[in-house]
């Protein structure tokens, strides 16, 4: 017995000495094990399942049972939850892709509070919907293949809204967009081997004389004009 128990004291001493070892070279454990015999039981500290540890931006939680974007918190600051009506989050930015895999519903409604994300990648892709982001926080609607936006609407909501025609000839045909109460409208169209992306767009300008926004590189808009005259032109979008 006197054997045993100077062997478990031993044991005891190598364990505190080699903690004391890893602590002095910066290693620090969340719970602290316990050593069988004289009324101990093997475990493990019980608030260890509680710690919280930052690894370059990443909340650990529960020593790595569970882990969250510390870059993801929703506008109040909680816990962010992409909602199901997107296809995948950017952050706290709702992407909603519309493809041949991806078939978009009548309307394409844009979580509210969040920045939206509308990609429009196949012929006709979001050919004659609406894409509402009126309880949005932003908007942006990208077309990238031929009539990909075809007689679509876009209702802005009161953030940024801004429409990108680009990478395919008549990408954006008879296409409406309400802006009247957005911070701001930028439509941006490109000629495609000398097409233009954009053709009979109409628009409602932000009112209060909030920025507009024209881009056609190389002529890319056409017969544009029914509500966007004043719009400035420039490069890039704002």
């Amino acid at each position: 017995m006197v054997r045993s128990r100077t062997t478990r004291l031993l044991a005891g001493y190598v364990v505190l000495g080699m903690g004391a070892a890893l602590a002095a070279c910066g290693f620090t454990g969340v719970g602290a094990a316990l050593l069988p015999g004289d009324g101990g039981a093997p475990g493990t500290d019980a608030n260890a399942s509680d710690a919280m540890v930052d690894e370059g931006g990443v909340v650990v939680i529960g020593g790595g049972d569970a882990a969250l974007d510390a870059d993801s918190a929703a506008p109040d600051g909680s816990a962010f939850t992409c909602p199901t009506a997107c296809t995948s989050c950017t952050g706290t930015t709702c992407n909603i892709l519309c493809d041949g895999t991806h078939i978009c519903p009548k309307p394409i409604a844009c979580p509210a509070g969040l920045p939206c994300h509308v990609t429009c990648d196949g012929d006709d892709a979001c050919s004659q919907r609406t894409v509402s982001c009126t309880n949005a926080s932003s908007c942006l609607v990208d077309c990238t293949q031929v009539h990909a936006c075809q007689m679509m609407g876009v209702e802005c909501g009161s953030g940024t809204c801004r429409l990108d025609c680009t990478s395919f000839a008549a990408a954006c045909v008879s296409v409406n967009l309400s802006a009247k109460n957005a911070a701001s409208l930028c439509l941006q169209c490109d000629a495609i081997a000398g097409l233009p992306a954009c053709m009979a767009t109409d628009a409602t300008k932000p009112l209060a004389a909030k920025p507009c926004t024209l881009v056609c590189g190389g002529g890319g808009c056409n017969a544009n004009g029914n509500g966007l005259d004043g719009c400035a032109a420039a490069a890039t979008c704002p």
